[in-house]
Order: C-alpha cells, then structure tokens, then sequence
C-alpha cells in the first residue's frame, strides 16, 4: 500500500470501529457475546503498525503519516476495554520508531494524541507529564468544541487544584459540569471547611472514581486543613505558638468533631513535615512553635517546591 492508501485506510478503520460498537451492542441485547469490538481493535492494530513501521525513503510517499491518526484510534479502543498496558505498549513501541516529529502532524492528531498521553500519566500519577500534555490540548483545542474542552478540563483541574493553582470563578461559570464537580470541593478547601471537602468528597466519590480523579482530588484535602489551621492562628492573634488544645478547639468550633490530642499532633507534624507550616513541635509543652518569618507560607511556593 503506498501513501495514496493512507486516507481511505483512516476512513475504514473509523468505519470499521463505529460498526463494531453497533455489532456488540445487537450482541449484547440477543444475550451473545459481544466480541466484534476486540476484534476491530485487531485489525486496525495491524494497520496501524503498517503505518509504523513503513520503509519508504521518500517523506512524501511514508505511509507514516497515518500512525498518530490510528493510534488515537487505538487509544479510544484500549481506553473503552480498559486495556491500558495495551496503550503503554503502543506509546513505547512509537517512541522507538523514526517517526516524523509530532508536531508536522495535523493539530487534530497533536491535539487527540497528547490527550490521551495526558490521561495515561494522570492515570499513573505523573501529574507533571499529565500537566503538559493536558494544557497542550486544551491550549490547542479548537475553541468551539465545548465538549472536547470540558473532557480535558475534567482531568486538568484536579492537577491544577494539587498544586495550588484553582480554577477561577470565570472558567467555572463558562463550564458547567466542570463546575459541578470541583466548583465545591475548591470553594471548601480556600475557605478552610475541611467538613464541607469531606462531605461533598463523599457525595460525589462514585464519579470521581469513575473519572479515575478521586486520588488525585483527595490529596486537595491537606490544603483545606492548611487554611483551617490558618484561620485559627489568626484568631489567635498570629502568636509564635499555637498549642494543641487551641487547635482541637478551633477543629471542634468548624464541625470536625472532637479530635484527640494525639491526633492534632499528627495534624501538625504532617502540615510541618510537607512545608505547609514552618516551625517545631513542643510535645512536652503541648504547642507548635512557629517560626517568626512567614510561619504560613504561599501554597503555591510550598507545592511548587515539593515537586
């Protein structure tokens, strides 16, 4: 096949895909079982490696041209039979080929293939890969696909929010859904409600965890407990100590229960141990000594320098 067979080969595999999920859908209403989607995943596979692994000398002629097309094809198949390794097989097997750089491909190719790169090292938290690969297709998306859009602000958000970095009112408001889902757990956590975080955690953990963003948006928590610890030592009249029994009172007055002194410690330790405090912990005396020079510092300096 040469260069000119590229196109309709897109054009069928596309086809070939879309027939597939209407087969196993009347497979699955008659009670049979519904096979046609792995074996489409098959053929294609094989198209796409011809793509690959093509010979030609000549650019213009490389039928190479087609392999980021198939492999977001390929992408949206492994991802709907949640074969991911599949999809880490086919990224490596792409990174050891002489391939044309990505960025001579078409924008929808650059755009629809670090997507899903994005999501498969959100998936294995390298939120840094994730990061760039995901502001890159939203920066590169074409701005009337709202939907498409909305799908990578789903998985971006939750990295924005890791580092400090939360969405703006205005973005939330110009994307409903995205809103829907963090809009809450964002306000809750800059304000400090760390009962609020944790209710509305629990209320939409079942499409966090659909979503595969649920481990991501959890690690959000420590900055609610950040600022709830804040606001007390505000209240305290921003002293160099902060003691324990302060802080489990400050915890019972926002709706956290009665918290154990034991536990507060903990609280401390780990806010001290991650940056988010500086300062020592006194068991003996029962309080946190602050340190006198910005004893809270900016969230997003003390993410920024965790990474």
């Amino acid at each position: 096949m040469d260069r000119w067979g590229v196109d309709p080969l897109l054009a069928m595999s596309k086809d070939l895909y879309l027939l597939s999920c209407r087969a196993d859908y009347q497979l699955t209403r008659a009670g049979q079982p519904a096979t046609k989607l792995e074996e489409a995943t098959r053929a294609i596979n094989q198209g796409f490696s011809m793509c690959m692994t093509d010979r030609e000398p000549l650019a213009n002629l490389s039928r190479k041209w087609g392999t980021y097309h198939l492999a977001n094809l390929l992408f949206v198949l492994y991802f709907r039979q949640k074969a991911f390794n599949l999809c880490t097989n086919m990224l490596r097997g792409i990174k050891t080929t002489e391939l044309p750089p990505l960025d001579q491909f078409p924008m929808g190719d650059q755009v629809t293939f670090r997507y899903y790169r994005g999501l498969l090292a959100f998936q294995g938290e390298q939120f840094a890969a994730a990061k760039e690969d995901l502001v890159f297709a939203m920066e590169h998306c074409h701005r009337d696909a709202y939907r498409n859009r909305t799908r990578i602000l789903m998985r971006l958000t939750p990295i924005m929010m890791i580092e400090g970095n939360m969405p703006q009112s205005r973005l939330l408001q110009k994307y409903p859904l995205v809103n829907a889902l963090y809009g809450g757990l964002v306000r809750a956590a800059m304000l400090g409600d760390v009962c609020q975080f944790d209710a509305l955690m629990q209320d939409k953990e079942q499409l966090l965890v659909s979503l595969g963003t649920y481990t991501a948006v959890e690690q959000v928590r420590r900055i609610a407990v950040r600022q709830l610890l804040y606001k007390i030592h505000l209240i305290d009249g921003k002293g160099s100590r902060l003691s324990f029994q302060l802080v489990r009172n400050g915890f019972w007055a926002a709706g956290m229960g009665d918290v154990s002194v034991f536990e507060i410690e903990s609280i401390l330790a780990d806010m001290i141990s991650a940056g988010f405090i500086k300062g020592y912990l006194s068991h003996d005396h029962g309080v946190a000594v602050l340190s006198k020079q910005l004893p809270f510092p900016p969230i997003k300096s003390v993410l920024a320098a965790s990474k």
